[in-house]
């Protein structure tokens, strides 16, 4: 499979996503109907969560592409076609997708685990996991985002990862705060002030400098003074809304 970002908005990422065998072709988040090139093989939207910023012009596609299905977890996408179900998967050409449901940024947000036989894993995951940090709990709480964001972390570690924003820098800066002597965070805060595009991450990054990902990492939980993950990455995200 071959993944293409396209830049959105001030920091937002649509992706193309093709399968190399078939040449079949698949948008993710395109929230302008200008991402969608109708010479292509596009034949199918994947949709993480109803924000404009993410499905704002999809109805727009769908309605001048009756053909093209239209994937989504919730109601709220216009244009929905396809409601997926967790952990039911579908397949574009040779690609197997899973919807992977992981409320919380909002209630029907999904992130989509695609595996390629012959060439490795991805998942796309809208604003539940960003390199290095995780989405706004609108519609869900702690618990919630503990499980979703547990969930992805279960993925293989050579997975890699695809969000919604480029808010890696800004992630890392934070994470940094929180683990100063992590090693593995400074490395990576290094190399992403040199970079303009940071996408993928990859679920192994992840691991090791998310720490939304680490709240249950004996070391973290020792450094902060909390050994329940739950209360642990609610505190994390309200220090973080106002870092």
């Amino acid at each position: 499979m071959k993944i293409t970002p396209i830049p959105l908005f001030k920091d937002n990422y649509c992706y193309l996503l093709q399968d190399l065998v078939s040449q079949e072709s698949a948008l993710v988040d395109p929230a302008l109907s200008s991402a969608f090139d109708p010479n292509s093989n596009v034949s199918a939207l994947l949709v993480t969560h109803h924000h404009a910023d993410h499905a704002g012009q999809v109805h727009v596609i769908a309605e001048q592409e009756p053909q093209l299905k239209v994937y989504a977890a919730d109601d709220r996408v216009k244009g929905i076609r396809n409601k997926v179900q967790d952990r039911v998967p579908f397949h574009l050409g040779t690609l197997k997708i899973t919807p992977i449901f992981t409320p919380c940024h909002t209630a029907g947000s999904v992130s989509y685990f695609v595996e390629d036989t012959q060439d490795g894993r991805a998942v796309f995951t809208g604003d539940t996991l960003f390199s290095s940090g995780c989405g706004r709990f609108f519609e869900g709480n702690g618990h919630e985002m503990y499980q979703s964001l547990s969930i992805l972390a279960s993925l293989p570690k050579d997975t890699l990862v695809f969000c919604g924003h480029e808010y890696t820098l800004s992630n890392l800066r934070f994470a940094k705060h929180i683990e100063p002597e992590n090693p593995d965070i400074q490395k990576k805060l290094e190399w992403a002030e040199q970079t303009d595009y940071t996408m993928p991450s990859t679920i192994e990054s992840e691991l090791l400098t998310n720490p939304f990902v680490r709240v249950s990492n004996p070391e973290l939980q020792k450094l902060l003074g909390n050994s329940d993950p739950v209360s642990l990455i609610s505190l994390l995200r309200e220090q973080k809304n106002n870092f």
